[in-house]
């Protein structure tokens, strides 16, 4: 009955239906309450009230007999000590520069520029070196429960713990409300479980949402607290509760999913395709809001020089400029080597569009089409900085053809 409601919707359920289900545990839970006179919000606080106290509780192992000892048959078919060969054995130290996986250039254990990187996707580098994690505050017995409870019972992504489920489970914790599709992802509606990624019981759940829906209730607060406070009041006005809770929550979430897939070292790169002029461009991209593994920044590092090379086959009839941060475009040196700039990339991007451009009251005004040779080609040569990529050359390669960019000409510099 507790794994029924932790996956039943309480907050849409009918009257009729918290009615049934509070009849199925007022005899387990041990507290009055008169049906015939509750109404639904009382019937679903019976319910959460009850489901916190089953989060509580730790189910005891059952203990064995004496009698059940004796009936077990022990079986041990392993070889004795005195029956294994004797091993004689020479230890030699290996020289750094002699492991396979050591990369002279920055002192790292991993795979270096000559890996094969499709191979390397699929079945993750080997690292001598273990990943130090810092385990989250929020990341508690609610959140392996919730964990547990999604793959159990299984969700569209599956109940293996891999890279499609994490992405999966983040996805539809950011699109919660619109999450509609079949039964097994109602559960991610379900209030113990999406809280419960996030660390919470159903006590502060109910406390949140208080503070969210009416700040004013909370007198004793500092004043500066208070302003807050009001500022998420306004935005519950505007969105409604439940939305400003499940936007709050996100982040830790993610920080939760994120532990455990680096725990478990599941990489956050996904295959991924392009059309540009006809050439298919097939590369390994990451997803942004999964935690980047350290052989995940070897493969993309692999894969810049390569997209930089499909941006020149793309553009060998295109003016090449370099994009500043003001979006202005600067002409670029005589003795500019692409390749040569590819080489200090930890990361590099490439993206392509088009946009239909008419003449309007503010200037010009356009949306975006779908052309054989685009309007204008971006590629970004980006560095890593500790914790996340950082921009340091973007270039732009625009079509000849000035009708496309009828201003084109007031915006480059010499």
């Amino acid at each position: 009955m507790t794994d029924l409601l932790f996956s039943t919707d309480i907050e849409n359920a009918t009257k009729e239906q918290l009615k049934s289900l509070v009849k199925a545990v007022r005899e387990q839970f041990g507290r009055a309450i008169d049906l015939r006179k509750a109404d639904i919000n009382e019937l679903r606080q019976y319910l959460q009230d009850y489901l916190a106290t089953q989060v509580e509780e730790v189910t005891p192992e059952p203990e064995v007999t004496t009698s059940e000892i004796a009936e077990i048959e022990t079986v041990n078919e392993s070889p004795a000590l005195s029956e294994l060969p004797t091993l004689s054995y020479e230890i030699v130290e290996l020289p750094t520069s002699d492991d396979p996986d050591f990369n002279a250039a920055n002192e790292e254990f991993y795979f270096g520029d000559r890996a094969d990187v499709e191979k390397a996707a699929e079945e993750g580098f080997y690292c001598h070196l273990p990943l130090e994690l810092e385990k989250p505050p929020s990341f508690n017995k609610y959140t392996e429960r919730s964990i547990a409870i999604l793959l159990e019972f299984g969700t569209a992504y599956g109940n293996e713990l891999n890279a499609e489920w994490i992405a999966g489970i983040l996805k539809d914790c950011a699109w919660r409300a619109s999450i509609r599709r079949s039964i097994s992802e109602k559960l991610i509606l379900s209030d113990p479980i999406f809280y419960g990624l996030a660390g919470h019981d159903l006590e502060t759940i109910g406390l949140f949402n208080r503070i969210v829906r009416s700040p004013e209730e909370f007198g004793d607060i500092p004043k500066d607290m208070q302003k807050g406070a009001n500022f998420y009041s306004n935005i519950g006005n505007l969105l409604g509760g439940e939305a400003v809770s499940a936007i709050c929550q996100y982040h830790t979430i993610r920080d939760n999913l994120n532990y455990l897939q680096q725990l478990h070292g599941i990489s956050s790169l996904e295959k991924r395709s392009k059309a540009v002029k006809d050439r298919l461009f097939e590369y390994f991209d990451y997803n942004d809001q999964m935690a980047l593994l350290p052989s995940d920044r070897a493969v993309l590092k692999a894969e810049a020089p390569r997209i930089a090379e499909y941006f020149q086959t793309l553009t060998s009839d295109y003016e090449v400029y370099r994009s500043n941060d003001d979006e202005s475009l600067e002409r670029l040196p005589d003795d500019f080597c692409l390749m040569t700039a590819v080489a200090e990339a930890d990361y590099a991007w490439i993206y392509a569009q088009s946009i239909d451009w008419k003449p309007s009251k503010d200037g010009y005004s356009g949306g975006h089409v779908d052309r054989l040779d685009p309007d204008e080609i971006t590629v970004c040569l980006s560095k890593w900085d500790g914790d996340q990529y950082d921009g340091f050359l973007y270039l732009k390669a625009i079509h000849f053809d000035p009708s496309r960019r009828p201003w084109l000409a007031n915006s480059l510099s010499s």
